[in-house]
């Protein structure tokens, strides 16, 4: 075999390797790209498309708190018999403000692989865990229902500042659910709850317990220890001396 001959096959045989290896990258890219579009097409439809009448939903559980507020209002002026109030919010809280947290959990516990931003997951966790919060609050209320309509409208109007700001991360949330289902893939979002915001959040959980309990909220880990603390005191106390 001439040298020319050696050189055309070998030249030949670097084509082929590198043709193949070209079509195998254009193949590997394709199949990435395909998951990808499937990934992301799994995700507006299970996570962001839900997320954005999730959270418009919940704004009339907000719209509610402010409805019932309004009505307790009235009904102090009027001196409306308290049975009255005691319907209203077992209505309320049959109709409307149950569900709410629950969808959002369910939704975070099974489709949470989908959510690529951690910060917006985050926000979805604390979120869900203040909604969980107002609607516990919202049960502590039927259970006062009993009480003057002006009390009532007192534990609402507890509930006021954190509302407030629950309503600003559901605007931000919501935004961001619309950007992805439309597939606007530049848009980043940046965390709501920062440590300063929960800080923030975490006085008005406060005040809301002080009006409606008249405590603050337990340090659980003081408690706990002190409760344990008990529990061994209880078992080292030495009995006492039989009588001779």
């Amino acid at each position: 075999m001439s040298y020319d001959a050696l050189i055309g096959i070998l030249i030949g045989s670097g084509i082929s390797i590198l043709v193949t290896y070209i079509t195998h990258r254009f193949t590997e890219e394709r199949e990435t790209q395909k998951i990808d579009i499937e990934r992301e097409k799994e995700a507006i439809s299970e996570i962001y498309s839900p997320l954005v009448f999730v959270l418009d939903k919940t704004r009339n559980l907000f719209a509610g708190i402010v409805a019932l507020h309004n009505t307790f209002e009235k009904m102090s002026e009027t001196k409306e018999k308290p049975e009255e109030a005691v319907f209203i919010l077992n209505y309320f809280m049959l109709e409307n403000s149950k569900s709410y947290p629950q969808v959002l959990e369910d939704l975070l516990m099974h489709k949470s692989g989908l959510i690529e931003s951690s910060q917006f997951y985050a926000d979805l966790v604390v979120f869900q865990s203040y909604l969980s919060t107002i609607v516990s609050f919202l049960g502590m209320l039927v259970l006062r229902s009993n009480k003057k309509p002006i009390e009532l409208k007192r534990y609402l109007s507890a509930l006021a500042p954190l509302i407030i700001q629950l309503d600003e991360a559901i605007s931000k949330m919501r935004q961001y659910s619309l950007a992805k289902t439309t597939r606007l893939s530049r848009y980043e979002y940046n965390q709501y709850f920062t440590e300063e915001k929960y800080s923030e959040l975490e006085g008005y959980i406060d005040e809301v317990n002080k009006a409606m309990t008249g405590q603050y909220v337990l340090d659980w880990p003081l408690h706990m220890k002190r409760l344990i603390q008990g529990k061994i005191d209880k078992k080292t106390r030495k009995k006492p001396a039989d009588k001779e």
